[in-house]
């Protein structure tokens, strides 16, 4: 687990799996719950352009105080985006229920011009199917709310 521990001792290891994707075109994507400042220096200390971020929403709100800056930090370093919420313990809830701020994370990526993938990775409540449907229209609204387009 990369933690702000161990981030470097697993930064030559990074360094390495960056170097053998890079010849064959591939992107590195981390998940992680480093503190910003650490994921910077991991970017800086890598040596090759294809080391991205996989953003996940709910994981990311523990860490972060404004999750709006942390974004425009990490401007294109941003390679996927998962769609979560959690609630104050930290549970993942159905989006919108939870203290993810989505207006300011939609009104982070409209900023950044944020044109890539998202995942919705979320709970399912007691009825996946109808779940889905209303984390859907949640998402909708609130992308069209803040005016980005998703596409």
């Amino acid at each position: 687990n990369l933690n702000k521990n161990n981030y470097i001792h697993f930064l030559k290891k990074i360094n390495l799996i960056s170097n053998i994707l890079n010849r064959n075109n591939i992107f590195l994507a981390l998940e992680t719950d480093l503190e910003i400042k650490f994921i910077n220096i991991l970017f800086k200390k890598v040596k090759n352009k294809n080391l991205y971020l996989v953003y996940d929403t709910g994981n990311r709100v523990k860490n972060s105080i404004n999750q709006f800056e942390e974004i425009l930090s990490l401007k294109n370093k941003i390679l996927n985006i998962h769609l979560k919420d959690k609630d104050s313990q930290g549970n993942n809830v159905i989006l919108g229920n939870g203290i993810v701020n989505f207006k300011d994370i939609f009104f982070a990526l409209k900023k950044i011009n944020y044109k890539r993938n998202f995942c919705f990775e979320t709970n399912r409540g007691t009825d996946p199917i109808k779940t889905m449907i209303k984390n859907i229209k949640f998402i909708k609204k609130i992308s069209s709310f803040v005016r980005y387009k998703i596409s």
